[in-house]
């Protein structure tokens, strides 16, 4: 882990790792101005790794495994672009491997690594660079059905509700727009079955996802591939014949 200011023209902590074993804590003294930008990247095992930067009353500044690209309070490096986060997890052990990447319009990264290490529940505020929008991927780990999560701004005019594994978007000039809608006639959800949306060639995936609970949700997901047309895929566990969409 590498610690820089908000523009990462200098380092303010760097060579932040375990040497040996599980687990271990550092007491990291810096000054930071305006925020800072935290890196993990590099190593083996990078899905093995996670960590949490605590502030001096322990409260979560940053959390995320690796590789992992965010920051912290840059105002002005961002422009007062700030976004909520919450992470939730059914299951109550956190997000085991799942990991969010946000982009901006032109696939840079802006923030990266991001995850729930424990628990049900975790929200976090994210300093993002300005863009049009904004595409998220969540990537798959263990029990992928028990994630969801919700980024919004702050004042929730806008709000994205989300699943593992995930691609979307919004904002960009390419369609994020594309809806399909999920129907579960017993008003219970999918138990467990899944929405598979590829490209014809099915090597790109554009939606999983499920309906959590209910009647009826609308998911919305991004065509990058231009393949005109998709490949869709529905199955699972439970009451299949309950399922539909349109």
């Amino acid at each position: 882990m590498t610690i820089y200011n908000c523009n990462q023209s200098k380092i303010l902590a760097s060579d932040i790792t375990i040497e040996s074993g599980s687990y271990d804590i550092d007491c990291l003294k810096f000054i930071a101005d305006d925020g800072f930008t935290v890196v993990v990247d590099n190593g083996k095992d990078q899905e093995d790794v996670f960590w949490r930067l605590l502030g001096s009353n322990g409260e979560v500044l940053l959390s995320g495994g690796n590789p992992y690209f965010g920051r912290y309070n840059c105002s002005s490096d961002c422009g007062n672009n700030n976004w909520t986060l919450s992470l939730r997890d059914s299951g109550g052990n956190g997000w085991q491997r799942n990991l969010m990447t946000i982009y901006d319009c032109d696939n840079h990264i802006v923030n990266s690594g991001l995850t729930l290490l424990t628990g049900f529940e975790s929200t976090q505020s994210l300093c993002l660079p300005k863009s049009n929008g904004y595409y998220i991927s969540v990537t798959g780990g263990l029990f992928p059905q028990q994630v969801s999560w919700t980024f919004s701004n702050t004042n929730r005019s806008l709000s994205i509700n989300g699943s593992s594994p995930y691609y979307g978007g919004f904002g960009c000039s390419v369609e994020c727009n594309l809806r399909i809608k999920l129907i579960d006639t017993f008003g219970d959800g999918w138990n467990e079955n899944n929405l598979l949306i590829q490209d014809c060639g099915q090597s790109i995936t554009l939606l999983n996802t499920t309906l959590r609970d209910g009647f009826s949700n609308i998911s919305s997901f991004c065509d990058l591939t231009y393949s005109g047309g998709y490949h869709i895929t529905v199955g699972g566990n439970n009451y299949n014949n309950n399922n539909n969409n349109n």
